[in-house]
């Protein structure tokens, strides 16, 4: 463990820290348990280098305010933010959870049943960010905690912003996942919207079907297939739900307008027989 991070985290006052669960691009998250209700909560807390960048204390900020006022079962709840010796920090729920990212990595393609769940999960995230105002920008299986019964959270909002928003500073089509990039964050467009999280979760269900992603290599050759290339979805090897097709096409649509009005209307078809 970090020894500054430890330091810092085991010096907020009511805590007390057990060790590191993850570390992302510009935080480290901590499992730890207060010491007044003695509820096991995960502490995010930004790294010393980020930390000295306005860039991604803004990041850090928007995160932490969007999860202290939402509250919805499929996104990971804030309780608590502050900052300790020049660091921010945000206190949150503690999710006895898997990653999406993990469970593909074990066993390749998900049974069609528990990939429509998780989808399914997803899209009521996305939908609760869509009536914030907000875009997703880094959806991918490493940010979908799969609980029990196949349940699923939606985390990491750090690269979350407001609908069309125009700032070059603070935009996330700098930033984010080539693998999971709609066309047009991959074409570094500034007018985001919910259909780029929907394009993105395209790409998630097209690998929990097929066990694989449908554009790897190279960043540049995977932002130029994002754009132009179709992914393939009659593989003679999977047997694709008719659920399925009726979806991914226009999850995967290229042309936002051509894709799902709302998550709503997504979770809407979802919902609807094989």
């Amino acid at each position: 463990m970090n020894r500054m991070a430890s330091a810092d985290l085991q010096a907020i006052p009511g805590y007390q820290v057990q060790g590191k669960i993850a570390t992302g691009g510009f935080a480290s998250i901590f499992k730890a348990v207060d010491m007044e209700t003695f509820q096991v909560v995960a502490i995010k807390m930004l790294t010393p280098e980020k930390a000295r960048n306005p860039v991604y204390v803004g990041r850090f900020t928007t995160e932490a305010q969007l999860l202290l006022r939402l509250e919805s079962p499929w996104l990971v709840k804030g309780l608590k933010r502050g900052t300790v010796h020049g660091l921010p920090y945000l206190v949150m729920e503690y999710v006895p959870c898997i990653p999406l990212s993990h469970l593909l990595r074990e066993n390749g393609a998900l049974q069609p049943a528990v990939a429509r769940r998780v989808l399914i999960d997803t899209a009521k995230g996305v939908q609760v960010l869509a009536e914030m105002g907000f875009v997703h920008c880094d959806m991918k299986p490493d940010n979908l905690l799969v609980t029990g019964h196949d349940r699923v959270k939606l985390c990491d909002l750090g690269l979350a912003e407001p609908v069309g928003n125009q700032s070059k500073e603070l935009s996330a089509t700098t930033a984010g996942t080539p693998e999971f990039m709609s066309p047009e964050q991959a074409l570094g467009r500034l007018d985001l919207d919910f259909r780029s999280d929907l394009y993105a979760m395209g790409i998630i269900l097209y690998q929990m079907i097929f066990g694989r992603l449908p554009f790897s290599g190279r960043r540049e050759d995977v932002l130029i297939a994002q754009v132009r290339e179709q992914p393939v979805i009659d593989d003679v090897t999977v047997s694709v739900p008719p659920w399925v097709r009726r979806v991914l096409p226009r999850m995967l649509a290229k042309d936002r307008e051509k894709r799902f009005r709302t998550p709503a209307e997504l979770l809407w078809e979802l919902e609807q027989g094989e």
